[in-house]
């Protein structure tokens, strides 16, 4: 019986095989085929089945990470949509948070909303925050409303009321209206989605959920089909922007959880190689064909926000915080006006892809540059189940030399270094804003180039020490098969503690607590496998920020009162900004709930470290780091725990290729995993 976990990438698609009798490992890295997603998937499953199975062997369970969703907003080709809003707020949309898109550029565009102003229609509607009906509406008006929409080619609708995270009767009743009507058209309802204060955030999430629904619903139920008639039985999972899956249904119902389903499965495969070799707190370096994800693991867990962005678009669903850098192995390298060397955002995907791909394509990539420094060999490109043409990439790095007045191998170089430079950059507004010591953390990279730069960017950064897992390609394919079943759910409580009674905060939580024991039964996660943690978003009065104070649960609900999470919540405070005020108003925000366990109750067995396979060095000249040194080639495989790679070398295995530095040290863990250390002892101040 195995378990697969596949993630697609702008330009592979990963696939992690696991079997789960023996722990062991499998892997598989094909190019992406945008035209058709699901059959090449489930051609790559059987085939790896057949493989490492036999005929007969099993799926016990695939987790899928995609970019559907993700790219359906990025591309600008999700669903046309209107919106039914309160009087007086048709502006919404337009009007955002009123912050300018670039405050430094006197000329910014504003981004064109996802539902633009003429489909947006106003109903005689109101209710207050602490559900006393003010106003009802007018059947007649919301189907007139509707019917204009209709006619104008809608495909789905959002019904947004004013505090409907407080009462959502209002939406709900609209909503049987128009299904009554129109009984084909998808309808989104904000308090039924996101009951959480913020009218914006609120009504953009459920704008979000419409727009890619249609996309994600198809190719879920497409790959669906396509396993029960290929034989394969096995549950299918969906990964989740907040780190954890859902079942496919459980997807379809709100696709707009998946909007950052990828990257979070490489940060949740990172904290799994993390935990299994010691280490509780890391710095994230994805790299991979299309953008490089930075997120940071403490603890042992990675963190989470509310405040993500896709795209234009805030993304106020619980998701790992990742932030995301337009330099990938796809990623095109161009001058800029001014003389500039640039890479990204745009990129080459697969098709074409980089020029030493032979597909057509003509302008240089961060891969084009690798090939000529001498990092990459042309020979084992994705473990030689690729075939590139080292001409190619030579001829366009030829013209780019010409423009900056470099050699060719030179300007591989220098587009290596400003690759650094722009993850450099990233890294450090990351730890800045959480305020981290570099020190204390231990880089782990991955994905097709993440080992590549790795050590380069922690000498930059001041970081000590990387980890470079045993399949780091397909690192998220591996995340999305470790994620646990997890759900998120927040409920606005909007009170100052003064006035909040225990009563009314218990009543919440144990709303919140029904909630969840609800999903939890339609996902099929046993109760006794469950585990919940409850917490409060809290702000002195006035802030425009929030703390989240952790509730204590016990058998019965909450056993906090309201006094016991003030004093902690002043505590935090003290922790967070080295300030509290014990005197001061304290708000009470949200309440939010998550309750994560295992897929199946189970986990595999640890996994067992592949055999040592006899293997020769090699040398060759690399241009790395703004010097040229004569390398030692050491394939993965022939490296036994234990063993011992000095920089300058060049690790090359199936999936990767990991590039150590001068004054570096490669050695093997016990659990197979490369750890690379500065060999002068860098100063981790």
């Amino acid at each position: 019986m195995f378990s697969l976990g596949v993630d697609i990438g702008g330009t592979f698609t990963d696939f992690c095989l696991v079997d789960l009798s023996t722990g062991d490992e499998h892997i598989a890295k094909v190019p992406t085929n945008h035209a058709d997603l699901a059959q090449p998937i489930l051609a790559t499953v059987r085939s790896m089945l057949d493989t490492h199975g036999g005929p007969g062997a099993r799926l016990a369970s695939l987790s899928h990470g995609s970019t559907i969703a993700t790219n359906a907003v990025l591309e600008g080709t999700g669903a046309r949509q209107g919106l039914l809003c309160t009087r007086g707020f048709g502006d919404v949309l337009e009007l955002r948070r009123v912050r300018l898109p670039a405050p430094m550029q006197f000329f910014a565009s504003r981004p064109a909303s996802l539902v633009p102003r003429r489909l947006v229609r106003e109903i005689d509607e109101r209710c207050h925050p602490h559900m006393a009906r003010v106003t009802g509406f007018d059947d007649g008006q919301v189907l007139a409303a509707v019917s204009e929409l209709v006619e104008a080619g809608i495909e789905g609708l959002v019904i947004s009321f004013l505090h409907a995270y407080a009462d959502p009767s209002s939406e709900q009743r609209a909503r049987r209206l128009v299904r009554d009507r129109w009984p084909n058209l998808p309808v989104q309802c904000s308090g039924e989605l996101l009951p959480q204060i913020g009218e914006y955030e609120r009504t953009m999430a459920s704008v979000l959920n419409g727009y890619v629904e249609a996309p994600v619903v198809a190719y879920v139920r497409n790959l669906v089909s396509g396993a029960e008639a290929g034989g394969l039985t096995g549950r299918l999972y969906i990964t989740k922007s907040n780190g954890g899956c859902t079942t496919a249904d459980d997807a379809m119902r709100r696709p707009v959880d998946m909007l950052l389903s990828g990257p979070a499965s490489g940060v949740v495969g990172a904290a799994h190689v993390a935990g299994r070799a010691g280490i509780d707190d890391a710095l994230t370096l994805d790299m991979g064909g299309t953008s490089t994800e930075i997120a940071v693991i403490l603890g042992g867990r990675a963190l989470t926000s509310r405040n993500s962005q896709v795209g234009d678009w805030p993304v106020v669903v619980p998701a790992v915080e990742v932030v995301s850098i337009g330099a990938g192995g796809s990623s095109l390298v161009h001058v800029s006006d001014s003389g500039l060397l640039r890479i990204g955002p745009q990129s080459a995907g697969s098709e074409p892809g980089p020029a030493c791909y032979g597909r057509g394509g003509t302008a240089p990539t961060v891969t084009d540059a690798l090939l000529v420094a001498g990092v990459l060999n042309p020979s084992r490109f994705a473990g030689g189940s690729m075939t590139v043409e080292p001409h190619l990439a030579e001829a366009v790095m030829d013209r780019l030399g010409d423009r900056l007045g470099l050699a060719g191998p030179a300007a591989a170089d220098a587009v290596c270094q400003v690759a650094t430079a722009q993850m450099l950059v990233g890294v450090r507004s990351v730890l800045g804003r959480l305020g981290v010591d570099a020190g204390r953390l231990t880089l782990i990279a991955f994905g097709g180039a993440g080992p590549v730069f790795a050590a380069l960017l922690a000498e930059e950064v001041g970081l000590g020490r990387v980890l470079v897992p045993t399949h780091p390609g397909t690192l998220c394919a591996l995340g999305a098969l470790q994620a646990d079943l997890r759900g998120d759910f927040v409920r606005t409580v909007h009170r100052g503690a003064r006035s909040l009674a225990d009563a009314q905060l218990a009543g919440v939580v144990a709303a919140l607590l029904d909630e969840a024991r609800a999903w939890c039964g339609r996902v099929e996660l046993a109760p006794a496998d469950a585990q919940f943690r409850i917490s409060c978003s809290m702000r002195y009065a006035g802030q425009g920020w929030t703390l989240d104070v952790p509730v204590v649960l016990d058998d019965g609900g909450m056993a906090d009162r309201v006094s016991d999470l003030v004093s902690r919540f002043h505590a935090t405070h003290e922790r967070t900004y080295h300030h509290a005020d014990p005197l001061a108003a304290v708000e009470f925000v949200d309440a939010h709930c998550v309750v994560a366990g295992p897929k199946d109750g189970a986990r595999p067995p640890r996994r067992r470290v592949a055999p040592v396979s006899p293997g020769r060095s090699a040398e060759r000249r690399v241009f790395m780091g703004g010097a040229e040194h004569l390398a030692t080639i050491v394939p993965r495989e022939s490296l036994a725990v234990g063993a011992r790679v000095d920089g300058v070398a060049v690790i090359e295995q199936e999936d990767t290729t990991t590039f150590v530095p001068p004054r570096w040290v490669a050695t093997v863990a016990p659990t197979g995993d490369l750890i690379l250390e500065r060999g002068d002892g860098l100063d981790r101040r």
